[in-house]
């Protein structure tokens, strides 16, 4: 539970897809990504890559507030239609 007035750590879009590509492609383990970017438990980097197997780099990103926006692009990533287009 959160303490008041405590201060949360957030990390930028950047670092999340260089973790969760270290982990993928270098088969950087869990611990080794935490140590390299200080971040502070290996369950953030767990989250992250489950996160980014499910609908890919969009879930990364910071959803709060612009759920409308993001949930079009997600939608629009995941139809057969825009594949094609690409």
């Amino acid at each position: 539970m959160a303490i008041k007035e405590q201060k949360f750590k957030t990390y930028s879009n950047e670092i999340k897809k260089e973790a969760t590509r270290l982990h993928v492609e270098e088969r950087w383990t869990y611990r080794r990504i935490t140590e390299h970017f200080k971040i502070q438990d290996q369950s953030r980097v767990k989250k992250w890559m489950k996160s980014s197997r499910e609908l890919g780099v969009f879930r990364l990103m910071d959803q709060r507030g612009r759920r409308k926006n993001i949930s079009i692009k997600i939608d629009m990533f995941k139809s057969s239609d825009w594949k094609m287009k690409c």
